[in-house]
């Protein structure tokens, strides 16, 4: 169900959620970028969805005591949220697969992998994009593009 949704308390929303986890972890979870209005036209549940899993990710990713940053922009054409932490980074070779479908980078036995096609597919099916890079020094940096009208691509 598509409709104009502010996506800046659509983030916190999240980041609060995370909070007590985070918390647990000892981990930072920082927010940046806009505070003011970040307009999209989206489905705000399944957005919901989607920060939530790649906040949670950026959790695992960084074990103790990691740093988390989720940032908002925006350009006249896509809302953009930003996840990048402090963690080992992704390399490479998985960076191709992250979005493919029960591809996992954990060991066996650590789970199912990263949820990250269920990400792909909400965001893809908004019309946006998803990508992966790694930071300088370390970490990774998952980039969400979102239509800021619909229709747009």
């Amino acid at each position: 169900e598509p409709e104009t949704t502010d996506l800046a308390p659509l983030v916190d929303g999240v980041l609060a959620d995370l909070a007590p986890q985070a918390a647990e972890r000892g981990s930072v979870v920082v927010r940046a970028g806009h505070s003011g209005p970040v307009s999209a036209v989206v489905d705000p549940a399944q957005i919901r969805v989607a920060v939530h899993a790649l906040v949670r990710n950026a959790m695992e990713a960084t074990g103790h005591g990691g740093r988390i940053e989720v940032e908002l922009g925006a350009d006249d054409a896509y809302a953009e949220i930003r996840v990048a932490d402090n963690g080992p980074g992704i390399a490479e070779d998985d960076r191709r697969h992250i979005f493919e479908p029960f591809f996992s980078a954990r060991q066996a036995g650590r789970g199912l992998g990263m949820g990250l096609s269920k990400c792909w597919r909400i965001v893809t099916a908004h019309g946006g994009r998803i990508e992966v890079d790694h930071r300088p020094g370390g970490g990774a940096v998952f980039v969400v593009r979102l239509p800021r009208r619909g229709g747009e691509q």
